[in-house]
């Protein structure tokens, strides 16, 4: 999380805030990073985007009433996400005319040892 300026909280509609969502949240918010909301899987029969809000705000007490639905699968939302990171971001500094550095960070799933 040093590396980093915003957090994407992003909250499965079907299931809601489950225990690592809190702890990875207030994480976080510990390090001082901007938290964007997201609520995922809003395709599925079973999601419920108003509960997931409220569950948001109860039990995180980040402010959900921008939270972005989205759905992975479909696409819907990811154009509004990317437009949040943008206006939400901090503008990056330094040396316009220089070339471009920036830290990427990666992650996948192997099935014999998880998330790599």
């Amino acid at each position: 999380l040093a590396a980093c300026e915003i957090a994407l909280l992003v909250v499965d509609a079907t299931q809601g805030v489950e225990a690592q969502t809190v702890a990875n949240c207030y994480a976080a918010i510990d390090a001082g990073l901007e938290i964007i909301p997201v609520i995922n899987k809003i395709d599925l029969p079973a999601s419920d985007i108003t509960a997931v809000r409220a569950e948001i705000e109860d039990m995180i007490g980040v402010d959900a009433s921008r939270a972005i639905p989205c759905s992975a699968k479909t696409g819907i939302g990811i154009d509004d996400i990317l437009h949040a990171l943008i206006l939400d971001g901090c503008a990056p500094g330094g040396d316009e005319i220089a070339p471009l550095r920036a830290l990427l960070i990666d992650a996948w799933f192997d099935n014999y040892i998880g998330v790599v």
